[in-house]
């Protein structure tokens, strides 16, 4: 699935700029905004997107080498915990990463590098909006194991058929332009 995953950035980087407009409550036109910002940030959400699909299978080769490692010599569970929270620090900057290339015109250093400073300097509603996404499920999974699995399965498949994936990428777009207002727009020179 990494080459599958690579190459979502461009359409990604679309997609937040219309749901960062949206979000602002300013106009956006679905189709020919959303073609217009995969043009322009595509090379950055290439960039982003190949990093992201490649970060999982990086962290469980460097999980379980140095996991090996840990069972001959106990110091070596130092760099298997690194390997861990480097996947953790990425998923939560992630979050930034996208808005950030569609709203201002950065580099790419200091996109990751940006996001990973607003990442950590938020850290506690960072993983907040994080585990925000996983509520739906599991609401549905507490209902598969208290009612039905058939019933629970269909509710989750109905919510994010309807509303599940725009809902979140709406939540997580006015999440990142609060903190955009809060630590980045004031420190702009007009």
């Amino acid at each position: 699935l990494v080459p599958c995953s690579a190459i979502t950035g461009p359409v990604t980087a679309g997609l937040s700029y219309v749901t960062r407009n949206w979000a602002r409550d300013e106009h956006a036109f679905l189709w020919t905004d959303f073609r217009d910002a995969m043009k322009e940030n595509w090379k950055q959400g290439l960039v982003l997107s190949v990093i992201t699909s490649v970060m999982p299978l990086l962290v469980y080769v460097g999980w379980k080498f140095y996991g090996q490692m840990a069972g001959q010599n106990p110091i070596m569970f130092v760099p298997q915990v690194l390997v861990a929270l480097v996947a953790v620090i990425w998923a939560l900057s992630i979050t930034y990463m996208h808005p950030l290339a569609v709203t201002y015109e950065l580099k790419m250093r200091d996109v990751i590098r940006n996001g990973l400073l607003l990442a950590v300097a938020r850290l506690p509603m960072s993983v907040g909006i994080r585990l925000l996404h996983c509520v739906p499920a599991l609401i549905c999974g507490a209902l598969i194991y208290l009612w039905s699995p058939m019933i629970g399965m269909l509710i989750l498949f109905a919510y994010y058929c309807l509303i599940g994936f725009s809902l979140s990428r709406f939540v997580t777009a006015s999440y990142t332009n609060a903190v955009f207002d809060r630590y980045i727009n004031p420190r702009i020179e007009i």
